[in-house]
């Protein structure tokens, strides 16, 4: 029988619990989405996103789909991406703008933006989005 936690009214099953701690103890973490902007991307860049206002759902990429690479080691990188904004809400013409460090996170970043859905009824060209990834390796 899986143990359940109560935090918040919300039940946590014991194994995913236990995930994330390892997660956080590996000191895989990821700085994208929602919170303070990373210090590691130049301001100028994070400024330049048109069309972000048009993003309703952006999913995170999770630490276990990191690139082998990139595991378990210390990481600052940003990737920027670049896309048109079709009517029907799906970006089209795809495509990988700058990355730092170079291509290290391209992929994983363009299978992860592919599932990103917008607002219906806009139509935009040269659109930018920046992903970034961060994690600090633990003695």
């Amino acid at each position: 029988m899986v143990a359940r936690l109560i935090h918040r009214g919300a039940t946590l099953k014991a194994t995913t619990l236990k995930i994330l701690v390892l997660a956080l103890l590996s000191g895989i973490a990821q700085a994208s989405g929602p919170g303070p902007a990373p210090d590691f991307v130049p301001p100028q860049i994070l400024a330049n996103q048109p069309c972000k206002e048009h993003i309703l759902n952006s999913v995170a990429v999770e630490p276990g789909d990191w690139p082998s690479q990139a595991r378990g080691r210390e990481v600052r990188a940003f990737v920027i991406v670049g896309y048109d904004l079709e009517p029907s809400g799906r970006a089209s013409n795809i495509r990988i703008l700058q990355s730092e460090p170079n291509r290290t996170f391209d992929a994983v970043t363009l299978e992860n933006f592919s599932r990103t859905t917008f607002a219906t009824g806009i139509s935009a060209v040269s659109c930018r989005h920046v992903a970034s990834y961060a994690s600090v390796r633990r003695p």
